[in-house]
């Protein structure tokens, strides 16, 4: 079997533009899907992808560490953000076509199961107290039992007590409101120095986040690293659906994974058409695919439904959209 082209798709999803990655081989009508999609940088997820077909055209699919080692250190420079979402992207999409050939699921392939189900969680927000209460309530409503926010405004290097505070009563509000049956999760999203990384975790302590994600601005973050360290495994993941399907292969045999990150479906029922069957979510659970690959395939019709606009008033709109700026006018990591 050989590899014979790797293309991408574009897909307009609202404030972001879906980069999927299709690998196609010479055998009839197996091809395998991926997920590189990067925010406000699409086409240039799609550009490197462009670049490294030709190094692996030919190649037999299912040397997938092989074309890895090709495609990351066949040039002499390293790969950045950019190089690496369409690393992976094409990653996804080599086991896909491994565990379509053998007629197995990712999972079966990676040692199988070690859990019966995959616990998910998902987002809420609210500029208020009052407005955050609402909104985690609905998703406990809807069924979830864990929910994930970004809990304070953009900051600067260095602030008094009053933006720490207000920070920790919103999330207190929502503690007392959903109850400790409930995990709320905390992602800083790189957007506060160290220094207060520790103010704010040290005044969110009493109400039991089940864990901080990004307190700082993170680099490589490595699975089977964190379980020799008896650290737990939450794949980070507000993409599309192709990237939660991977994303659930690997959850189903990391022995240390704790929780799957995942845009709630509903709220972006447009993108769920993306792919023909998305994996159902039920209770927050996720249970094992039994389609061979990686468990979707995208449905190029609906995705040609969506193309982007890439005029460059939409781009600042969209990019816009994760732009924060501090009370002096300055940027802010956002």
């Amino acid at each position: 079997m050989k590899i014979t082209g790797v293309k991408t798709l574009f897909a307009d999803g609202g404030h972001r533009v879906f980069v999927f990655v299709k690998v196609e081989t010479d055998q009839p009508g197996l091809v395998g899907w991926g997920e590189a999609s990067l925010e406000a940088k699409p086409r240039a997820v799609a550009g490197c992808v462009a670049d490294m077909e030709p190094m692996i055209l030919g190649e037999d699919p299912c040397r997938i560490e092989y074309i890895w080692q090709i495609l990351y250190r066949g040039a002499f420079w390293r790969q950045g953000v950019i190089g690496m979402s369409a690393i992976s992207g094409i990653d996804q999409a080599l086991w896909d076509i491994k565990g379509k050939d053998l007629g197995k699921p990712v999972y079966d392939l990676l040692g199988g199961a070690v859990r019966d189900k995959v616990r998910m969680y998902t987002h809420f927000g609210g500029d208020t107290p009052e407005a955050a209460v609402r909104n985690a309530m609905n998703k406990v409503e809807k069924g979830w039992t864990a929910i994930k926010t970004v809990p304070m405004p953009p900051t600067n290097l260095l602030e008094g007590p009053k933006v720490v505070k207000q920070a920790a009563e919103k999330l207190k509000a929502v503690r007392e409101a959903v109850g400790d049956e409930i995990d709320i999760l905390l992602d800083f999203h790189g957007r506060v120095t160290p220094q207060m990384a520790i103010q704010f975790a040290k005044a969110f302590e009493p109400y039991h986040p089940l864990f901080i994600e990004e307190p700082v601005q993170a680099e490589v973050k490595i699975g089977t690293m964190a379980e020799a360290y008896y650290a737990g495994l939450a794949p980070h993941n507000p993409l599309g659906p192709v990237s939660t399907a991977a994303c659930i292969q690997v959850d189903f045999t990391a022995p240390n994974f704790v929780i799957q990150e995942v845009v709630d479906p509903e709220s972006i029922s447009e993108v769920m058409t993306f792919v023909k069957e998305p994996l159902p979510i039920v209770d927050g659970y996720v249970l094992p695919p039994t389609k061979p690959g990686i468990g979707v395939e995208v449905d190029e019709a609906a995705v040609a439904k969506h193309q982007p606009d890439f005029s460059t008033d939409k781009v600042r709109q969209q990019i816009a959209w994760f732009r924060e700026f501090h009370p002096d006018g300055g940027i802010a990591d956002g």
